[in-house]
C-alpha cells in the first residue's frame, strides 16, 4: 500500500495569494524624485487598516505623514536633480562668481 500524504492546504493557499499579491511599488524613483502615486497608495491602505473614533482627514493626515517620512528615509539618492536646480540655480552658481 503507498503511504498517505497528508496536503497542507493552508500553506498551499497562503503560498498561492502570495503569488497573485503585486509588490508595492517604491517610494522614490531610480533618479531619487519621490514616487507621489505610490505615496499616497501606500497612506491610502494605512486609512484602511485604522479604526477608531478619528475623521477620515484626521487619519489620512497620520498616514500621510508617516508615508512621506518612510519615502525620506528609503534608499536612493538623498536629493533630485529638480531640487538641485532649485536650491542651486544655474544663473545663481554663474552669477556668484562675477561679484566682487
Amino acid at each position: 500500500m503507498p503511504a498517505q500524504r497528508s496536503i497542507n492546504w493552508t500553506g498551499a493557499m497562503h503560498a498561492l495569494s502570495a503569488e497573485r499579491r503585486r509588490p508595492h511599488a517604491s517610494l522614490r524613483t531610480p533618479e531619487g524624485d519621490f514616487n507621489r502615486i505610490a505615496i499616497f497608495t501606500k497612506a491610502w491602505r494605512s486609512v484602511r487598516q485604522l479604526h477608531g473614533g478619528l475623521s477620515v482627514h484626521r487619519k489620512l493626515s497620520i498616514c500621510l505623514r508617516s508615508a512621506w517620512r518612510a519615502a525620506k528615509m528609503e534608499g536612493g539618492k538623498p536629493y533630485s536633480s529638480r531640487q538641485v536646480d532649485r536650491r542651486w540655480p544655474l544663473a545663481r552658481l554663474l552669477g556668484a562668481g562675477t561679484r566682487a
